[in-house]
């Protein structure tokens, strides 16, 4: 009976110890992030900006991406040319972030103009930005610029407006806004946000702001047991993060038939637009990252596996962006690799 009974303090005690985390592991080259879905749009987001902003640490080189199935999840793991622990992987992620603090490509205050909230500027305004940007660019620092062909474009005018990117999700409505959402995340981010995200399952626990990149951040009535407006958003802050260092990757440029985000399509099975991302079970490094989101095949009706298997892809997912009341959401993604 002692025995049984030590057994189960033991069993206890086991239930509310920590996990363990990246600190205690040894130093390894290969991490996963198994805190990240691919089948979610922000945490593939959040993979893709892990990978660019480690690609700038180790300046130019020394970090691939890939995924691989994990039961019913899509794990991604970031491969390194240097053995380090996961914690100072983390410590060297949130330093890199945080030299954003104060970077003009959240704020857009440049060229004259006063700090920016959203992407609300005129064409002719954001042209001078999307002009100085480009004036400013080295290299090896075209983050600015890579960051203004992101978040639209000046070549085509709605009512003299410039072209927003297709993930914009808010414009101040609701006091909700896209750049100043990204100035708050990149002030508050730290380090156990970055580890939450990338290496503990995702518990909703920080408050906003959120970019509305996630499908549980539709918050219709019908959907919830209570009214949204009364209820507090959770989201998870270091996902939101590493999210918004993916968006040079996918830039919105102009077409014969009007402006373009890559890998977004006019749906066809429903009204709005559908965004399409792949997964590859090939370390890629960023170059060849950047190129898988731009390819033209995403963006069929039914992507093609002899065509995008040979270059390593296994999947492509797909969501569809809606917009309810004032706001814009993303669904919940579905395969569509055929």
């Amino acid at each position: 009976m002692k025995k049984r009974q030590g057994a189960v303090v033991a069993e206890a005690v086991e239930a509310v110890a920590p996990p363990v985390g990246p600190e205690d592991e040894p130093p390894r080259r290969d991490h996963v992030l198994a805190g990240l879905d691919g089948s979610n749009l922000l945490a593939f987001l959040a993979a893709v900006g892990t990978l660019r902003t480690w690609t700038g640490i180790a300046q130019g080189g020394g970090g691939r991406l890939s995924w691989s199935r994990v039961g019913s999840r899509w794990s991604p793991t970031l491969h390194l040319d240097e053995e380090i622990t996961g914690a100072e992987l983390l410590q060297r992620l949130d330093a890199a972030l945080s030299s954003g603090r104060g970077s003009p490509a959240f704020s857009l205050a440049t060229a004259g103009l006063l700090e920016q909230d959203n992407l609300t500027l005129s064409a002719a305004d954001f042209s001078r930005v999307a002009e100085s940007a480009s004036t400013q660019a080295t290299p090896t620092d075209r983050a600015f610029a890579d960051f203004c062909a992101a978040w639209g474009t000046d070549a085509y005018r709605s009512k003299d407006a410039m072209v927003d990117t297709a993930f914009r999700t808010m414009s101040g409505a609701g006091h909700q806004h896209f750049l100043a959402f990204m100035r708050q995340l990149v002030d508050t981010t730290a380090v156990a946000h970055l580890r939450r995200a990338l290496f503990e399952k995702w518990r909703y626990e920080d408050e906003r702001p959120s970019m509305r990149w996630d499908a549980h951040d539709d918050r219709r009535y019908a959907l919830r047991a209570r009214d949204p407006s009364a209820d507090v958003i959770r989201t998870v802050r270091g996902a939101n993060r590493l999210a918004l260092e993916a968006m040079p990757y996918l830039p919105t440029v102009p077409r014969s038939r009007g402006p373009v985000t890559s890998g977004f399509r006019r749906g066809s099975r429903a009204p709005g637009i559908e965004y399409s991302w792949p997964l590859w079970n090939v370390a890629a490094g960023a170059d060849a990252v950047r190129t898988l989101l731009n390819h033209a095949e995403l963006v069929v009706a039914e992507p093609r596996a002899q065509v995008l298997g040979p270059i390593g892809v296994v999947e492509v997912m797909r969501t569809r962006r809606i917009t309810v009341d004032r706001y814009r959401n993303f669904t919940p993604a579905r395969p569509v690799l055929r």
